[in-house]
């Protein structure tokens, strides 16, 4: 949230944090028909009748599905006129939406297949051939069964087409599932590699030439990835979590959906623990009872596995900045400060009111929000200052590097990023040459400040076809606001479904 607010000495300003609501995740939020630069986005049909998925802003394909005739693995057959396709987009929702527990939300995208018409006489009614003389497919290319995480295959697709007129110039490779099987063409030789997810997918590899109004041809290949590993309590990635003086009970962060809670392994379900009667805390030992996620050989069965949390005493400790967790202050290229929000606590004032305009990006250092301290401390009520060690204010008139760097789609936590893979293509200048260092500098796309919105982006020194994600190894973030400054720079790894990692 960004709240805009000018105050003049020597009034002083009352500012309680609202409570944030959780919008509804819908079509809009996810935009499959646009990317956030407001061009067209990449969802297409080919004249093969080949699906290329749209990029999300917000949440993750997990399927797709179409009543449309001619459907079948995740590909249509070719048509003779040009024909409208509609597809529909089953999308996991990610957390932060009012709608979130639905688990799932269906879109409805559509795109227009162009004809294939290979004959040199049309069907009647129908215009000229659209393309002719073109390569051809020469049998077909069978199963390709690989080991999660470790199982390869390479495949020269010159065996399996032929040329037309003219020699096959090259091939393209149209894989809707990098999560599941990762990819890289060399000359006619296709590597296929295994994820960590357990699935059976098709993608499709089409030969071309350089022939005038040439056709194209296609061909299927089915990859079965198997043999995935079964999740034990070595992948629950549990990490935070707490328990309250009077029993409340906060679940910890893990790798698996967490379906029930006990005092005992396997026990009978509990929703609150005994209240501490102590005046200090102490140690609590849990057992959780999670589900399989998808990418294991035991999905869907229940795993049991201890943790301890920390369960608060009756004597309440000081609130303190730590515990407000301020984040999302900024300040704007004519100094209007935005105070942010705190993750406990109400902010009731700040200081300085306003900075001056600057025609440099300036670092602030004396920023001062003012939070009520929350009940439940031995402070409740009372403010205390918490002073912003460094935020930068961005020069009136933006200025902006020529270091090229490029980044993913945005999403709203780093999290957010290991739900899937990701490609890292948008072209941004930087006024910076080492992404890990580059907190405070400015982001310009097409040479005025990138509007980051506050979200974090994947970046990388080179364009990643094959993305960032899920089995990507370490890749950094950055955050970025409104005015394109780099908040925030966060190294990340995806380990089993959680996140790893942190500021850099």
């Amino acid at each position: 949230m960004s709240t805009k607010i000018n105050v003049r000495s020597p009034f002083y300003l009352s500012y309680a944090e609202p409570t944030v609501p959780e919008p509804a995740f819908t079509c809009n939020v996810a935009n499959p028909t646009k990317n956030s630069d407001g061009t067209a986005n990449m969802f297409d049909v080919n004249q093969q009748g080949v699906i290329t998925y749209p990029n999300l802003e917000f949440g993750t394909i997990m399927s797709i599905a179409s009543s449309d005739s001619g459907f079948s693995n995740d590909k249509y057959a070719t048509v003779t006129a040009d024909t409208t396709r509609t597809i529909t987009l089953t999308i996991a929702i990610p957390t932060g939406f009012s709608n979130s527990s639905d688990g799932t939300f269906n879109c409805d995208v559509t795109a227009t297949q162009p004809a294939y018409q290979p004959a040199s006489t049309p069907p009647a009614g129908q215009p000229a051939q659209t393309c002719v003389n073109g390569p051809t497919t020469n049998s077909s290319i069978g199963t390709q069964t690989l080991a999660a995480g470790s199982g390869s295959a390479t495949i020269n697709l010159a065996s399996y087409f032929s040329q037309g007129t003219v020699a096959i110039t090259g091939y393209n490779i149209f894989n809707n599932y990098p999560n599941t099987v990762a990819h890289s063409l060399s000359g006619s030789n296709l590597t296929l590699s295994a994820q960590t997810v357990c699935s059976t997918v098709y993608i499709y590899a089409e030969a071309y030439d350089t022939s005038s109004n040439s056709c194209t041809a296609t061909q299927a290949i089915q990859v079965v990835v198997n043999n995935c590993s079964t999740f034990s309590c070595s992948d629950a990635g549990f990490s935070q979590g707490s328990i309250a003086a009077n029993g409340t009970i906060t679940n910890p962060n893990s790798g698996a959906v967490i379906a029930g809670i006990s005092e005992t392994n396997g026990g009978s379900l509990i929703t609150s623990y005994s209240a501490n009667s102590s005046s200090s805390s102490r140690s609590v030992t849990l057992y959780w009872k999670l589900t399989a996620p998808s990418n294991y050989s035991n999905a869907g069965s229940a795993v049991w596995c201890s943790f301890a949390l920390t369960q608060a005493g009756t004597t309440p400790s000081a609130f303190t900045c730590t515990d407000a967790g301020l984040y999302g202050q900024q300040i704007s290229s004519d100094g209007v400060i935005n105070a942010g929000s705190a993750r406990e606590g109400t902010i009731v004032n700040f200081t300085p009111a306003r900075y001056a305009q600057v025609s440099t990006d300036t670092a602030r250092t004396n920023l001062a929000i003012v939070v009520t301290a929350p009940s439940g401390y031995s402070n409740s009520g009372s403010n205390i200052s918490c002073t912003i060690s460094s935020i930068t204010q961005p020069a009136f008139t933006a200025s902006c590097g020529s270091t090229t760097f490029y980044l993913s789609r945005a999403k709203s936590t780093p999290t957010d990023f290991c739900d899937g893979t990701y490609t890292v293509t948008r072209a941004v200048k930087v006024d910076w040459t080492y992404a890990p260092t580059a907190l405070g500098q400015r982001v310009c796309l097409n040479n005025s400040a990138f509007d980051g919105k506050n979200l974090y982006y994947a970046v990388s020194s080179n364009s990643l076809n094959n993305g960032v994600g899920i089995g990507s190894g370490w890749f950094t973030l950055w955050q970025i606001d409104a005015e394109g400054i780099i908040q925030s720079v966060e190294g990340t790894q995806c380990v089993g479904g959680s996140r790893i990692g942190g500021a850099l």
